[in-house]
């Protein structure tokens, strides 16, 4: 029956190629090339065996070989169509075995890459949202660091040249600052994360170098005048927070600081409402 090579090559088709494919996908490429050389191996095996075995069947009845295993004259039987060995191999149902292959082979290997396909951009996807929480980390990090210096500058002292941009490592940092700001924005909307990396990784250069800067000089940088005006202004914070002193000392001095502050400090808005805030609370524990 010559369907039955085609049903059993279709089934080992649709058990083989997949194994194979499934494989090659794992970069198991030794295990991919012994499935396909299996299959290929086996599928021959069903097409051509039934012709095989025919084609010897007719030989052995036509007497090439002897009974008793000695060679002798082969009798030459007359041969009529149907016995001509290979030549009365049933080409079309060959070529229908093999269009079978070929279009089962085809259809896996589409459905396979279409496959591969989305499951590699859903991985891209995943791995660009993964980087792009990770840089956003770290610009956030840089961010809250800065904004902790500027809320509480009365206690870093040490390091006051990062509020002045007229410090050129501070300058540098504002504007990695900024330049970080604005790729945030870009990748955020979509666009390449490359630009937002190399943002993030100079800001992050940026604040570092500012920030050694700053501690190296601390108010040296200062003209004596102003040098003089933060001492002032540290002493008036400490008396306005102390609980050895009077509700009027710590008003007094409170408001002392605050405008010592104001005239220090190149932005002192930040500077001042924390001040405030922790002169109050000082008061309102009292």
């Amino acid at each position: 029956m010559n369907w039955a090579p085609a049903v059993l090559i279709s089934v080992l088709t649709m058990v083989m190629v997949p194994r194979a494919l499934q494989h090659w996908v794992r970069k198991e490429f030794a295990a991919a090339l012994r499935a396909v050389v299996a299959w290929v191996i086996m599928s021959s095996a069903l097409a051509w065996t039934p012709q095989i075995a025919g084609w010897l069947t007719k030989r052995l009845r036509g007497g090439l070989l002897i009974g008793d295993g000695q060679e002798g004259p082969a009798q030459k039987p007359a041969h009529t169509g149907a016995e001509r060995g290979f030549d009365s191999i049933p080409w079309d149902t060959v070529l229908l075995v093999a269009g079978a292959i070929a279009g089962t082979a085809v259809v896996l290997l589409v459905a396979w890459a279409m496959a591969d396909g989305i499951r590699d951009r859903r991985r891209r996807a995943m791995q660009a949202s993964t980087r792009l929480a990770d840089l956003k980390a770290r610009h956030d990090a840089v961010r809250d660091a800065y904004g902790e210096f500027e809320t509480n500058l009365l206690d870093n002292l040490d390091r006051l040249a990062l509020a002045y941009v007229t410090v050129p490592q501070t300058a540098d940092f504002i504007d990695a600052l900024d330049a970080a700001r604005d790729a945030r924005i870009m990748a955020t909307a979509g666009q390449d994360l490359e630009p937002y990396r190399k943002a993030v990784l100079a800001l992050e250069n940026a604040f570092r170098t500012a920030d050694h800067h700053a501690r190296q000089v601390g108010t040296s940088f200062l003209a004596p005048p102003a040098r003089s005006s933060i001492e002032r202004a540290q002493y008036c914070l400490a008396t306005a927070t102390a609980n050895s002193a009077t509700e009027h000392e710590r008003r007094v001095a409170a408001q002392r600081a605050i405008e010592v502050v104001k005239q220090v400090v190149p932005d002192p808005t930040k500077a001042v409402a924390a001040l405030e805030k922790t002169t109050r609370l000082g008061l309102e524990a009292s």
